[in-house]
């Protein structure tokens, strides 16, 4: 964070960053333990997760259900990339069709 911090006042902008970036931080990492969680429990706690978080909660499920099925389907794919790739940034993901 404060290499980010120091980056960004290096560039001129003068606003309240750290406390923008431990808003952000802090809503990273929450989405991340709420997708775990949702992971873990399964059945449409993913769908419901993503529902609220990225779609802050608004529309139509179908759309989250369709991120749904994006995500489980990358997470496979990632299952089975070595390690050794992973750390070394040898991973692409398939584009997002939305549907």
């Amino acid at each position: 964070q404060d290499d980010v911090e120091r980056r960004v006042h290096a560039e001129g902008v003068r606003v309240r960053v750290r406390k923008w970036l431990q808003d952000l931080e802090r809503t990273f990492y929450g989405n991340a333990v709420s997708y775990d969680k949702a992971l873990e429990l399964g059945g449409l706690e993913l769908v419901k997760a993503l529902h609220r978080n990225v779609f802050d909660g608004q529309g139509e499920e179908k759309r989250a259900k369709a991120l749904e099925r994006y995500v489980r389907h990358q997470l496979a794919s990632l299952a089975l990339t070595s390690s050794e790739a992973v750390m070394e940034g040898r991973i692409t993901f398939a584009p997002y069709e939305g549907r």
